[in-house]
């Protein structure tokens, strides 16, 4: 059962045939620690933007990434996707939480020079980083949009997540041939940082959740436990078949564009 304000799905017409794509301008923004990061700006003219925070094993370069740039984009916002540390073709190495909300601070002070309003969608670990930036960090977005959220990476390993998403990939070998790049500069991963339900209780920024019913990487039961924590403005969906984070996306695409609707009106 789903918790929260409830959301209409509306099926969109996502046909991009009049809507003639550009190649995203690249730029780099540099970190309150100096690490360069790489941003892709997909451009449409507009006064807001979306930013987006890929998870673990995402980059900006992706092709699913792209995609989910390329159509929220479509629906009329400007859209910056990011190249967390130590992936794609940012500098320093991935800490699976520690400093990638610097890397988004950044984005948001490139963000702040240009537009009006500033949206932040985060996937997965892109979705811890984007809470925290957006309790911890100096420059907040208007809204928050935070997908498969976890509490922290510890909590992915020490519950048994890693166990059963290896288990789940075993039956279902569909799961194997999802696009992921495992092999970026990453650091240790269990170096400490505060848990998302604490980060969740400080929050002040309008947030929408939402999590696969599917996911045992990221149960949506964990995700719950952030939701709950918030004090503010939320609302939380539940997508049924649906597995983790970018893959949500990627096979209920047009229920999730729908979700996302606050960043296309």
């Amino acid at each position: 059962p789903s918790i929260g304000p409830k959301r209409k799905v509306y099926v969109l017409n996502l046909s991009t045939e009049s809507r003639p794509e550009s190649a995203p301008t690249k730029h780099f923004v540099e970190a309150a620690d100096g690490k360069h990061i790489r941003i892709r700006h997909f451009e449409r003219g507009t006064d807001r933007v979306v930013l987006i925070a890929p998870g673990y094993a995402q980059h900006g370069g992706s092709r699913i990434m792209q995609t989910v740039s390329k159509l929220l984009a479509n629906e009329g916002r400007d859209v910056v996707l990011l190249d967390l540390r130590g992936t794609g073709e940012s500098e320093g190495r991935f800490t699976f939480g520690r400093e990638e909300w610097l890397d988004i601070q950044a984005a948001l002070r490139w963000a702040r020079e240009r537009f009006a309003r500033i949206e932040l969608m985060g996937f997965s670990m892109g979705a811890y980083s984007s809470l925290r930036t957006s309790v911890d960090g100096e420059l907040k977005p208007d809204r928050l949009f935070l997908v498969s959220c976890p509490t922290r990476f510890h909590d992915v390993v020490f519950k048994g997540g890693m166990i059963r998403h290896a288990l789940k990939s075993l039956v279902s070998p569909e799961l194997l041939k999802k696009e992921r790049y495992p092999f970026f500069k990453w650091t240790f991963p269990f170096k400490a940082k505060p848990s998302a339900v604490e980060l969740a209780s400080r929050l002040e920024v309008p947030v929408n959740f939402l999590v696969g019913a599917d996911d045992v990487l990221v149960t949506p039961k964990m995700s719950e436990e952030v939701y709950s924590a918030v004090r503010g403005s939320k609302s939380w969906a539940r997508f049924e078949d649906a597995d983790h984070a970018e893959f949500i996306f990627e096979s209920h695409t047009a229920s999730f564009i729908a979700w996302a609707a606050p960043l296309t009106k």
